[in-house]
């Protein structure tokens, strides 16, 4: 196996943040408990919201460090380097300590099916294990549509529309081959709706129908 540049490193990480990201903790909580969950041995602030939290972290570090108090900081997003994100005792971690700590993490198939936004197809274990693939990942167009054609090949799916808004779902029921008696069903109103969020019902209505049929 090569030795990950700091490139690689950095495009690899990049290509997680839209599509391959998934919410909620589980995924964090089985990679803490195969380190041992290091988290449990140091005091740590957590600091979340919506503005300003990179300058709350760091403006926490900083003051902890003048108190003669050891830091590291972790902030997102970066402003040039994803090593930048890093910060020990107020310096950033250098890229190539950076590069060599991503490419210890060990890639994975898939163990449920996975649509590629580089292919428009079911992702393949081969393609998932690459570092190259995630590279072509973050540069490449996102084949959306022929994403939405795999999934609404078995008229059985029900589409859900994970987030505010339904400009996704608003896409997938406006593809040529989406039949009429498929779902797709928004998660959450938008921002500025009125209109309350009623998924579960929808889902389960969805449900009813399709066995029925």
């Amino acid at each position: 196996m090569r030795a990950w540049t700091p490139a690689d490193a950095e495009r690899y990480l990049l290509s997680l943040e839209l599509f391959g990201m998934r919410f909620g903790l589980d995924r964090m909580r089985r990679l803490m408990t195969a380190f041992g969950n290091p988290q449990r041995r140091f005091q740590s602030i957590h600091v979340v919201g919506t503005n300003g939290k990179s300058s709350t972290t760091r403006m926490i570090a900083a003051l902890l460090g003048r108190l003669g108090v050891a830091t590291g900081a972790y902030t997102s997003p970066h402003l040039v380097g994803f090593a930048e994100r890093i910060q020990v005792a107020g310096r950033d971690v250098t890229p190539d300590r950076f590069a060599a700590a991503v490419g210890r993490v060990r890639l994975s198939p898939p163990t449920i099916p996975l649509v590629s936004n580089v292919t428009g197809g079911f992702l393949r274990p081969e393609e998932a294990t690459d570092p190259a693939y995630w590279a072509r990942q973050l540069r490449g167009a996102v084949r959306f549509a022929d994403g939405l054609a795999q999934l609404l090949a078995e008229p059985q799916r029900i589409l859900l529309e994970v987030g505010p808004g339904d400009t996704l779902a608003s896409f997938a029921r406006e593809h040529p081959a989406r039949l009429p008696e498929q779902a797709v069903i928004p998660s959450l109103r938008h921002p500025r709706s009125a209109e309350a969020d009623e998924t579960v019902e929808k889902v389960v209505e969805a449900l009813r129908e399709r066995a029925e049929r």
